[in-house]
C-alpha cells in the first residue's frame, strides 16, 4: 500500500462503524455468542470505553474508510466531551444487556477490567499516559500502517511531557510489536470463557519510558 494514499487525522463519529468493525473482528467477538447482535455492541462498548479516558487521538484512512487507529490518554490533560461519551457508553451498556447472551458476556467482560487494574498495580508505576486502543484492519497488516499510528501517538505524548506510559494488550494480538519498539511486559495473567465457545486469552500490560532509559521493573 502506497503511503502516499493514506491520511492520518483525528477520529470523528463517522469513523466508529469501521472501527468497531475492527474490534469485532480482531477480538472474534462473534464466537462469544450465537446472537450476532451482542457482538456488535460488545465492539461499541468497547470502542466507547477508550474514548472515555482518551485525549488523544488518531485514525489512518485509505478513500475514506479507516484501517486502522489509536487512541491515548495523558493525565497532564482532560477528555474531550467527556459527559457525552460517558453517556454514549451507558448506552452501549444497556444495548448489550438487552439480550440473556449479552448479560453474560457483559458480566465476563467486567473480568477484562479487574484483570487490567490488577496487572496496573502490579506494575507498581505510576505512570503519566496510556495508549488507550490500537489496532489495525488484518487485510492491512504488515503495510506499515501500525508503525505510523504508533509514531503519531509518541509524538503527542512527547510534547505532553509524558515521561511513562502503559497499554494492555493480549494474545490474541501481535504484541511482539511492543517489544521491537523497547517496551517490556510487566505482567500478564490468563483469562478464560466458555458460555458459547471455548475463548481464552493471556493478557498483558508492557510500559516504555519515553525518555530513553528503560523502565525499572521487568515481567519474570
Amino acid at each position: 500500500m502506497n503511503s502516499e494514499h493514506i491520511t492520518l487525522r483525528p477520529i470523528t463519529r463517522k469513523d466508529y462503524p469501521f472501527i468497531e468493525d475492527i474490534i469485532r473482528k480482531t477480538w472474534k467477538y462473534d464466537a462469544l455468542s450465537s446472537n450476532p447482535k451482542d457482538a456488535k455492541h460488545m465492539a461499541r462498548l468497547y470502542l466507547r470505553s477508550c474514548l472515555l479516558r482518551a485525549t488523544f487521538s488518531c485514525v489512518a484512512a485509505v478513500d475514506g474508510k479507516v484501517l486502522g487507529v489509536i487512541l491515548a490518554g495523558s493525565k497532564k490533560s482532560v477528555p474531550k466531551f467527556a459527559l457525552r461519551r460517558t453517556l454514549a457508553q451507558l448506552w452501549s451498556i444497556a444495548l448489550l444487556f438487552t439480550t440473556k447472551t449479552g448479560r453474560g458476556i457483559g458480566k465476563f467482560f467486567s473480568t477484562f477490567d479487574q484483570t487490567d487494574e490488577e496487572l496496573l498495580k502490579n506494575a507498581g508505576n505510576a505512570f503519566d499516559a496510556e495508549i488507550c486502543f490500537f489496532a489495525v484492519d488484518e487485510s492491512t497488516r504488515g503495510t506499515g500502517i501500525g508503525k505510523m499510528l504508533f509514531a503519531q501517538a509518541l509524538d503527542y505524548l512527547e510534547q505532553e511531557g509524558v515521561k511513562t506510559l502503559y497499554l494492555f494488550t493480549d494474545s490474541s494480538c501481535t504484541y511482539q510489536f511492543y517489544e521491537k519498539r523497547g517496551m517490556q511486559r510487566l505482567g500478564e495473567k490468563t483469562v478464560e470463557f466458555s458460555a458459547h465457545t471455548d475463548y481464552r486469552l493471556n493478557m498483558f500490560i508492557y510500559g516504555l519510558e519515553l525518555q530513553g532509559a528503560s523502565m525499572t521493573r521487568s515481567y519474570r
